[in-house]
């Protein structure tokens, strides 16, 4: 695997591991917030102002929520060993985990791709194997000189020169200069196919992460309207209850609804930085810089 897609796997599995360890935390925030919900309808039970069943029924949101964090830490735990696993470690990760913070990435940043450099150095190599192809199927024209001295006798003269041209043809060779020269015209071809392919790949993927990037922050805003507005209701919905005008599945519903909001602004978030961890990736940030020629 390259150093530019091993980079990516751990960036991703942290942003994974991230949004686990805020999962538990809201998770363990709505077990806290069910227990007082639990602790109020008891209250107001005891005193005569609600029926009892409003307990049986919020104490199973309470073992709701308990299970919800149980299933919270089992992912956290996954999360944690998988980003271990990427990084070459044998037990999870223990470190707290702070927010990746990645930041969008402008298309001016986007570097040469490691997969187009060697595409294009193999595509070169081909190119020129299939020049050298062609030569051997042409004739070869070669001048040819003599030069010699000897003792004169009476049948040669003391020296000699002669000047002349060879002409060399491959003619029965089979038709393997033909075959040679088809192949390597067909690699080149080929590579020249996937390098083009490889570009439009390459591009569509940078398209994608900035729309995904887009969409993500569209749905943050979003995510954190409803979690503002979930909140508010939850407030009004409280105070509904302690005057005996809202029933207790009202307040469930709505303890149900932060959760769920406060949830969904964890995952936006997350998704947001999956997005610009894609544009790093499809930018080739992480790529090896390239190397000086040498002198």
């Amino acid at each position: 695997m390259a150093r530019i897609d091993a980079l990516h796997e751990v960036r991703l599995a942290y942003i994974a591991a991230h949004l686990a360890d805020q999962m538990v935390a809201i998770a363990d925030a709505g077990v806290v917030t069910a227990r007082m919900h639990l602790a109020l309808v008891k209250e107001m039970a005891e005193a005569g102002q609600m029926p009892r069943r409003d307990i049986d029924a919020t104490d199973a949101e309470v073992a709701e929520a308990e299970q919800g964090l149980i299933r919270a830490c089992n992912g956290r735990r996954l999360a944690r060993g998988n980003l271990a696993r990427l990084m070459g470690r044998m037990a999870p990760v223990q470190e707290l985990l702070t927010d990746p913070a990645l930041a969008p990435v402008p298309a001016s940043a986007c570097r040469p791709r490691p997969e187009i450099t060697l595409i294009e150095a193999q595509l070169a190599a081909a190119r020129s194997g299939a020049k050298l192809a062609a030569t051997q199927c042409m004739p070869e024209l070669a001048a040819v000189a003599t030069a010699s001295a000897q003792p004169e006798t009476p049948l040669i003269a003391p020296t000699y020169a002669a000047l002349g041209l060879r002409l060399t043809w491959r003619l029965l060779d089979g038709g393997a200069a033909q075959i040679d020269q088809a192949e390597a015209r067909a690699r080149a071809a080929q590579l020249a196919s996937l390098l083009e392919e490889t570009r439009r790949s390459l591009a569509l993927q940078w398209d994608r992460s900035v729309a995904d990037a887009e969409d993500a922050v569209a749905s943050l805003r979003t995510a954190e309207r409803q979690a503002a507005s979930a909140h508010s209701a939850l407030e009004v919905t409280l105070a509904r209850y302690r005057e005996r005008m809202a029933p207790e599945i009202e307040l469930s519903g709505a303890r149900l609804a932060v959760d769920r909001a406060q949830g969904n602004v964890a995952q936006a978030k997350a998704a947001l930085q999956t997005a610009y961890a894609d544009q790093r990736h499809a930018a080739a940030l992480d790529a090896d810089p390239p190397q000086a020629p040498q002198p």
